[in-house]
């Protein structure tokens, strides 16, 4: 069907959101409210309302630290405005205690790459990588969707969360193999000091549940991972805080957003079957305190917030596949 004869009919509101609709006798009346002011907004007569809420509510926040009961402190969530990229990552202070992601999915990894490379994505780093290797290289990176395929697969069998830590350690390994491979040669090793230059990229962490990613796009994993080994190699930082879990932060001046330093209260020998309720009750013995001069939390998604009438939504799974 052309698209062309319908563009009149469409319109674009930035900034805005439902908040509420009329059923009249041909169509609907939409009422708009302006998420910045919080002020309602002309209403948008329509045809046909088409809810396409995403996956659910990001988790970016966590138990306030020395907080009332349910209080929280929340970092700048994935698609808000930043600077990660810039030379200083955006903090505009000499750098000392370094910069945090908490997480181990897709969110956590691409701004780790961003932190890292200065770069927007895993597909930019990947392009400026990808000229300089060998054909037999790129088949090997290539074939890695095999493994992606059967971790997926696996988990008809499987399904406790256990076997899933199996299975992601398992597929975590092969691309670390992988990555071994490439940074083998030279070439690419020249390519990330030129992305790099300049950064300071021994002041990045990645704090981890486990001791491997959790289910994510093929590309973040890679490229990503291909991150931590040059920093290993390169730089001998390793980047990887693994087994514990941000149990609550505060900030050091209370309501400072980005750009002031961070207490973080870490939970140590964690698993991705830790839960918030198991953290709340981890042993005094296993805790750690650590400063950062900033710090992302990158927690998923709440599958059970994508509709006020879905109470209990089951987590949906994105395709392995897909870049």
């Amino acid at each position: 069907m052309a698209l062309q004869p319908y563009l009149s009919n469409v319109v674009f509101l930035p900034f805005s959101r439902v908040s509420g609709w009329v059923s009249r006798r041909a169509g609907y009346l939409v009422r708009i409210m302006d998420v910045v002011t919080g002020a309602a907004a002309p209403s948008v007569p329509a045809d046909l309302i088409i809810f396409a809420g995403g996956l659910g509510r990001e988790v970016c926040d966590v138990a306030l630290l020395g907080g009332a009961a349910g209080a929280s402190y929340a970092s700048q969530s994935f698609w808000s405005t930043d600077v990660f990229e810039a030379a200083d990552f955006g903090l505009g202070l000499p750098i000392t205690d370094g910069v945090l992601i908490s997480g181990a999915g897709d969110g956590a990894l691409q701004d780790f790459i961003r932190f890292v490379t200065g770069r927007k994505s895993a597909r930019e780093v990947w392009r400026a990588v990808e000229p300089v290797l060998s054909q037999e290289l790129l088949r090997q990176c290539d074939a890695l969707w095999h493994w992606e395929e059967l971790a997926a697969r696996s988990a008809a069998f499987a399904p406790d969360h256990h076997s899933r830590c199996d299975r992601l350690a398992a597929l975590h390994a092969r691309y670390e193999h992988a990555v071994d491979e490439v940074l083998v040669w030279p070439a690419v090793v020249a390519v990330l000091d030129g992305l790099i230059r300049g950064r300071p990229v021994k002041k990045v962490y990645l704090a981890l549940k486990a001791d491997h990613f959790d289910g994510c796009y093929p590309l973040n994993r890679l490229v990503a991972l291909l991150c931590v080994a040059y920093l290993r190699r390169k730089h001998a930082h390793n980047p990887l805080l693994t087994f514990r879990a941000m149990r609550a932060a505060a900030p050091l001046l209370p309501g400072a957003g980005w750009g002031t330093p961070v207490d973080v209260e870490f939970a140590l020998g964690t698993t991705f079957a830790t839960t918030v309720a198991d953290l709340k009750r981890w042993k005094k013995s296993a805790l750690l305190r650590q400063l950062f001069d900033g710090i992302v939390i990158r927690h998923g998604i709440d599958p059970s917030t994508l509709s006020v009438k879905s109470a209990a939504l089951r987590l949906q799974q994105l395709p392995a596949h897909l870049p």
